[in-house]
């Protein structure tokens, strides 16, 4: 039960909303100030400066939904790779906050959907899944996104939304393959139960 409750914490723990600012840059971005973001960017250092997390203006923005912000930040020349002292990106925070529109331009900025190089070893498919994020889950499997890469307890996605019953993520895995993983007894055996119920 202790590593199913660490796995489940998780994308909890990988992100953070309220991180202190070592920047003001960082706080416009959050904030939702465009008009105070782009005077602080007539600083070159500002498009990319960090607060006391690691998170830049970028992944601020990401995870707040300033979408806006997002897509003015990337065409500014932000770095899209960059990653918090966690390991998150842009596209993590974007996931988590259930933002399709900065996913989908984080993706064609060129992050990778399954970029899992975190504390955490999740992808932006396992985060959007752990979090109910739908639209932004259907449009990362629709990119490719790997549904059978495993977090850092070897939990796949779908195991992941089976501990937080994302009931809607569950029937789209099954539907597309996700293996019900033996790992734990409790969940394998209801995994199995909803394949069977679906007819699979």
């Amino acid at each position: 039960m202790r590593l199913r409750l660490a796995a489940g914490a998780a994308s909890l723990l990988c992100l953070s909303l309220t991180a202190a600012s070592a920047g003001p840059a960082v706080d416009a971005a959050r904030a939702g100030d465009m008009a105070e973001l782009t005077a602080l960017l007539a600083d070159p250092a500002a498009l990319n400066e960090r607060d006391a997390t690691g998170e830049t203006p970028l992944i601020a923005a990401s995870l707040a939904g300033n979408t806006e912000i997002v897509v003015e930040l990337i065409k500014r020349g932000a770095d899209v790779q960059a990653r918090n002292d966690r390991g998150m990106t842009a596209l993590h925070a974007a996931a988590f906050s259930g933002d399709l529109a900065s996913v989908e331009a984080l993706v064609a900025a060129g992050i990778a959907v399954d970029d899992a190089d975190n504390k955490f070893k999740v992808t932006p498919l396992l985060v959007s899944a752990e979090e109910d994020r739908i639209e932004v889950f259907k449009y990362l499997l629709a990119q490719g996104a790997d549904v059978s890469l495993t977090e850092r307890h070897g939990y796949n996605v779908l195991s992941r939304a089976g501990f937080k019953g994302r009931s809607d993520v569950i029937a789209i895995l099954l539907e597309n393959g996700a293996v019900c993983q033996e790992a734990d007894p409790i969940w394998f055996k209801e995994c199995n139960r909803l394949k069977a119920e679906m007819g699979l």
